[in-house]
């Protein structure tokens, strides 16, 4: 993944920011970009908000600006996904993070755009045309979970939860090894040698028949 948060200029500019949100940026020019040396505009931070509804989450991101031509509005890099305590699958199209309440989310990708977006790189465009919609007459629903389609709680258990039962764990391991105390013997002993090896010898009760002893 990408070592910085990358913001293309197409995205900085439908924000409608200006020069006034940037920091000024200092450093080399960057390479890799469009197949040639690109100049940052500069840096610009941005609350990013993951999610919806419950499984929202926002974090603080620190974009580097870019002005050239590409297929997509933004990069998400290492640092805020490591923030976000996110694992993303690019073979899934999912990410998985950590919601505010210790929960885990889950965010789908959109199938249908990636491929558009593959589709166009192939043929080295710089869009993507999106397919337009066809009219129904039928009345609009409102869907009570807008981010049902998009977002997934996990059903797994909360840090608090784990934790929890940890400590039930180790509260009924130690009360097992309690009972798996060996029990002491009441009253004296007595050393009894086995055969006529001195070394080799076992305590037994002092108070014990002398038929039982022998």
């Amino acid at each position: 993944g990408s070592s910085c948060d990358v913001m293309y200029s197409a995205l900085f500019k439908t924000l409608q920011l200006t020069e006034k949100n940037l920091v000024p940026y200092i450093g080399a020019d960057l390479q890799g970009f469009n197949g040639s040396t690109t100049k940052p505009w500069g840096y610009v931070d941005l609350i990013v908000t993951f999610g919806e509804e419950e499984s929202t989450k926002s974090v603080k991101v620190q974009f580097l600006v870019v002005d050239c031509p590409s297929l997509y509005n933004c990069i998400i890099g290492r640092t805020t996904l490591a923030e976000l305590f996110a694992v993303s699958s690019t073979i899934h199209l999912k990410m998985k993070y950590y919601t505010l309440d210790g929960r885990v989310a889950t965010l789908n990708g959109d199938i249908a755009a990636a491929r558009r977006c593959f589709e166009a790189a192939a043929k080295n465009l710089t869009t993507v045309v999106t397919p337009k919609k066809k009219k129904s007459n039928k009345m609009p629903v409102i869907n009570a979970v807008s981010s049902s389609e998009q977002i997934d709680l996990d059903a797994r258990m909360s840090k608090e939860e784990r934790e929890e039962e940890k400590k039930d764990k180790e509260e009924l391991e130690e009360a097992r090894g309690k009972e798996n105390y060996r029990p002491i013997p009441d009253g004296d002993f007595e050393l009894v040698h086995l055969g006529d090896d001195e070394n080799k010898a076992v305590k037994i009760g002092a108070d014990l028949p002398e038929l039982v002893k022998k």
